[in-house]
């Protein structure tokens, strides 16, 4: 997806989202030159072209967060390690094709403070937020938070998970109707060595389930294909250091892995959007393993999955 691409950043927040020029994939922000920005942009397929959207200032320069798409617009959570007077939420707001305005949602309940390496999956009107550190220290066990964005209120779920050794950058998926969140690998501290972990919450309790050929990941990203009821599961850092090109795909009703290569650059910290029809899902930015220095990536895919329904 190159056409007037303005160049995907490593952390860039990307969404599929509905807005008055058309359904598109919304970015934000994002890191270049070791700098992070806080700019918008919409690309949009049928027109097979970027647009640049004009916002007021907004959260600023983000990158490692996240968007998601909810009945009320398009809500933006966290980024690295936040100040502690940032505003760890904010709600997107379209006035026309190229034009929105930004409104900080204050949770009622306080987040913590410089909040980072967590991973997020929305669900209807609120948001599932899982692990993370805080002002340089990891949180124990690793936390799990539901916001509800009709009031920002942010509620800490006290449920032990199956394993309670700190760990952070795992990533999360949320399937309303086969299983709930899921949650995949991490890294543990100090040397934030990879992990097999694979972890389901639903109906109010932590289950641990198979692995199978999930790998030693962590940094990875998982996202829920509602069309063909699949979680899908990208890229990531390896031992050793190195990253993966592996695309996963798990079948909820089979308990089922799938791996297969992506024949796309391994990545760790990719951009991972599911379409919500069809079996695609398109991958973004991340940058690359120990091997190459940690590049950057500024390419764009779309990747079809041919999984039947």
């Amino acid at each position: 997806i190159e056409q007037d691409f303005p160049g995907v950043r490593t952390g860039a927040a990307g969404v599929w989202a509905e807005t008055p020029g058309g359904a598109g994939l919304l970015l934000h922000g994002g890191v270049v030159n070791n700098a992070a920005q806080g700019d918008t942009w919409l690309y949009q397929p049928g027109l097979q072209r970027w647009t640049r959207i004009q916002t007021d200032v907004g959260p600023g320069p983000r990158s490692f967060h996240r968007l998601f798409a909810t009945p009320d617009g398009v809500v933006l959570l966290g980024g690295p390690c936040l100040d502690v007077d940032g505003a760890p939420l904010w709600r997107l707001t379209f006035q026309g094709p190229d034009t929105a305005t930004w409104t900080p949602l204050d949770p009622v309940a306080t987040l913590p403070a410089r909040w980072c390496r967590f991973d997020a999956a929305v669900d209807g009107d609120q948001v599932w937020v899982y692990g993370g550190g805080s002002n340089g220290q990891i949180i124990e066990p690793p936390p799990l938070f539901r916001i509800r964005l009709s009031d920002g209120r942010a509620l800490a779920i006290r449920r032990p998970v199956p394993d309670p050794t700190s760990h952070l950058s795992a990533a999360v998926a949320y399937a309303p109707d086969a299983g709930g969140l899921y949650v995949v690998g991490g890294g543990l501290p100090p040397t934030w060595d990879p992990i097999r972990r694979f972890w389901q919450f639903d109906d109010d309790a932590w289950r641990e389930l198979p692995s199978g050929t999930l790998p030693i990941v962590t940094d990875a990203r998982a996202a829920w294909l509602p069309a063909v009821r699949r979680v899908v599961v990208f890229g990531g850092a390896i031992p050793d250091y190195h990253v993966t090109d592996a695309l996963l795909v798990y079948e909820p009703t089979l308990r089922r892995w799938s791996t297969f290569s992506s024949a796309l650059q391994g990545r760790q910290s990719p951009g991972l959007v599911a379409l919500p029809e069809g079996d695609a899902v398109i991958i973004h930015g991340g940058y690359g393993g120990i091997e190459e220095s940690y590049v950057e990536r500024d390419d764009i895919w779309r990747v079809r999955l041919s999984c039947p329904p």
